[in-house]
């Protein structure tokens, strides 16, 4: 049953691959074997036992495009697509962007595209080009379903959420601290001007004097979020326990994002941008097209990471589908057996084919039957079926088929419906599941901890150490421990009002200014109190103009100016993430310098993704924003 003659009879059931023999035939079958067994150890039959004529491995690279360049496009793709497709292969999106560009030039593209996703059905990028050639929504619908399954997309898409996602804290947290720190930076001011003058304190001085500090830090060296931390801090002493602590958890998270958060996130970064060795070893062992230069991303990984389990599956995968076996069986057996029970069953079920492919019989069922001891799966009894039915052991390779059609029937069916005698069509390779690729992804590397240590002194200033993100969530708690008495508030205006300056037992504390305009005019006399009430009042009428105006720009921020911290802060964060996504998004002339690429399985879809999460977060929260600053408007139009 394991010649070459019986693999071209048509009958399904005369395959090896799906030997099923009915009862009187098993017997007659069973009596043969039992017979050529006892004739002794002269019989051909025992002595082949350990092996069986090697498997049909395709070899060489693949299809080579100057070959065929007097070919039509279409009769280049089906070329090409059989020749991939005897050598494993089961997605093919080069070929299905060479499709699409020819059905752009055909009056009737249907057919074409059609063609090409049948190529591709799994490639996000693909998928969308179809289904905006077709105008379809269907298509667009499984091109969003392809994007949420492909691992480049995946990853590109939580890189980019987290960037913008990080500008968004980034935004919240300054727009707390700075709008705190402008609220009580007259206050401070004025203390300051009592060192100058006791009566009458001036104002301004106290002021220039600390925005000056702050702009001195940023002169020596202090990177942005510093200097934020420096102002949160000076904030802290004057505000009360409720606001300081929002204030502490503002420059916690500040603190978070630029430390450990980091790490993470340049992690993604180097995979998505720099770094994508990963991506190469998902493609290959998932079956996908490579790439033209994914099998040197994967050497070139494989060099700088021998002991990395992907990278060394993925090469040998690369090296079984050219041919290269020995290549392939050497990679393999350098793994380390300290690898995990996934890893350790894909590596000797790889290992399994190799051998069967050499027509090794005894030693690839040894490796599956370890791969088996790993992990218990359809592809793996598939593969112990097929060797034991080459090696003519009837009764087991029923038995393992049963199994494997048990656990996973659709397979199977499909497997046994192939004829081809390809070693890749023969056997089942097994990839290694996506959530293993998530972890891997998450490792550390140098390119990692370059791009790290980048944003870091971008953020945290060129000549402070990577450790000083610890110095904001102690800014903040030293700012509590530092912090005065509550500070009372004017009645008329909401300032700070200066306890020197105001009685301590006031009920009421006003300001200055308002208290000249509370006092009555002298009788007889015109009315001065009442033209400056006027003028104060259209003063504070221009500021809240300028104040609903900052909001519509970044809504919370005026929010945050009345005290309501949580609530502005997360506008704020909401508008920052959506105006990031814009960004990111590349719709605009000009992008964040730091844009992360897109890798070749997102295309067009990604931008979508993109713009429809920056609608979701901006459009009603500006909404949101423009309604409450016309009802503001109207209300103080009433008033006066």
């Amino acid at each position: 049953m394991g010649t070459s003659e019986e693999k071209k009879d048509p009958s399904p059931t005369s395959e090896v691959r799906e030997f099923e023999p009915s009862a009187h035939m098993s017997w007659v079958i069973y009596f043969g074997l039992s017979i050529l067994l006892v004739a002794g150890p002269s019989c051909p039959v025992a002595a082949d036992a350990g092996s069986a004529e090697p498997l049909v491995v395709p070899r060489g690279p693949g299809p080579r495009p100057e070959r065929t360049a007097r070919l039509s496009t279409l009769e280049r793709v089906d070329r090409a697509h059989a020749e991939l497709s005897d050598r494993g292969y089961t997605e093919f999106p080069i070929l299905a962007w060479a499709l699409l560009e020819r059905a752009r030039e055909e009056s009737v593209p249907d057919e074409t595209i059609s063609r090409a996703l049948t190529l591709a059905p799994n490639t996000p990028s693909v998928r969308f080009e179809a289904a905006r050639a077709l105008h379809s929504p269907l298509e667009f619908a499984r091109a969003w379903v392809a994007f949420a399954r492909s691992l480049p997309a995946l990853l590109w898409l939580i890189t980019v959420l987290g960037a913008a996602a990080a500008v968004g804290v980034t935004v919240a947290v300054a727009a707390v601290v700075l709008a705190a720190f402008v609220r009580v930076l007259p206050l401070h001011g004025h203390r300051f001007g009592h060192l100058i003058h006791s009566q009458h304190p001036p104002l301004w001085p106290g002021i220039l004097v600390l925005l000056a500090a702050l702009a001195l830090l940023a002169r020596l060296g202090l990177g942005p979020v510093l200097v934020i931390g420096v102002a949160g801090l000076l904030t802290n002493m004057s505000l009360k326990a409720r606001q300081g602590g929002h204030v502490v958890v503002a420059l916690l998270l500040l603190g978070l994002l630029a430390g450990p958060l980091i790490n993470q996130w340049s992690r993604l970064v180097a995979l998505t941008g720099q770094e994508q060795g990963l991506f190469a070893a998902w493609r290959i062992d998932h079956g996908a097209q490579p790439l033209p230069a994914d099998r040197e991303r994967l050497q070139q990984g494989h060099a700088a990471k021998p002991h990395d389990a992907f990278l060394a599956l993925a090469l040998a995968t690369a090296w079984l589908r050219e041919g290269e076996l020995a290549r392939a069986e050497n990679l393999l057996k350098g793994i380390s057996e300290r690898s995990s029970k996934p890893v350790r069953a894909r590596v000797w079920n790889l290992l399994g084919i190799v051998r069967l492919a050499l027509g090794d019989v005894g030693p690839a069922i040894g490796a599956f039957e370890t791969a088996r001891s790993a992990e218990e799966s359809a592809p793996i009894l598939y593969n112990l079926s097929q060797a034991h039915g080459r090696g003519l052991n009837l009764m087991s390779q029923t038995n393992y088929f049963k199994l494997a059609r048990e656990l996973d029937a659709d397979l199977i069916q499909r497997r046994t419906l192939n004829q081809s005698s390809s070693v890749h069509h023969y056997l089942i390779h097994t990839p290694i599941p996506l959530l293993m690729y998530l972890e891997g992804a998450l490792r550390d590397s140098p390119q990692a901890g370059r791009v790290a240590r980048e944003t870091r002194r971008w953020l945290l200033g060129a000549q402070v150490p990577s450790w000083a993100w610890l110095a904001l969530p102690l800014m903040g708690v030293l700012g509590i421990l530092v912090r005065g008495k509550p500070v009372p508030r004017c009645v008329s205006c909401n300032k700070p009002v200066c306890r020197l300056c105001s009685p301590a037992g006031s009920s009421e504390p006003a300001c200055a200014r308002c208290a000249e305009l509370m006092v009555p005019d002298p009788p007889g006399e015109a009315h001065p109190q009442r033209r400056q009430l006027r003028g104060e009042r259209k003063r504070r009428r221009w500021i809240a103009s300028v104040l609903s105006a900052a909001g519509l720009l970044l809504p919370g921020i005026e929010r945050i100016r009345e005290g309501h911290f949580p609530q502005g802060a997360t506008r704020a964060f909401l508008a920052g993430t959506g105006v990031a996504l814009v960004f990111l998004a590349e719709l605009l002339p000009f992008g964040l310098p730091f844009a992360i690429p897109a890798p070749f399985e997102v295309g067009g879809v990604g931008t979508i993704v993109l713009v429809v999460s920056a609608l979701m977060l901006t459009v009603p929260l500006y909404t949101w924003g423009v309604l409450e600053w016309a009802r503001r408007r109207a209300h103080e139009r009433q008033a006066a």
